[in-house]
C-alpha cells in the first residue's frame, strides 16, 4: 500500500491510529512507518508508546509536522 501511495506521487502519506492499539503501532513501525509529531504532547506520548513496546525512542526516527 505504501508503494502505490508513493507511485501516485503522494509524498507524505500518513495513517491514523489510538495510542492503545499497540500491536497496530508496532506493525505499522515494523513496516517503516514513523511517528508523526504534529502536537506539544505527541514526544510524551510516542515516549510513552514505545516504553510499552519494548522498544527505544529516537526523535532522530520521528516526523515534525
Amino acid at each position: 500500500m505504501t508503494a502505490r501511495l508513493l507511485g501516485e506521487g503522494y509524498t507524505r502519506p500518513w495513517l491514523g491510529t489510538e495510542d492503545d492499539r499497540l500491536t497496530a503501532i508496532a506493525i505499522c513501525l515494523r513496516l517503516g512507518w514513523q511517528p508523526l509529531l504534529y502536537a506539544g504532547d505527541m514526544e510524551r506520548r510516542w515516549r510513552d508508546i514505545f516504553a510499552r513496546l519494548g522498544r527505544a525512542f529516537s526523535l532522530a526516527s520521528c516526523v515534525r509536522a
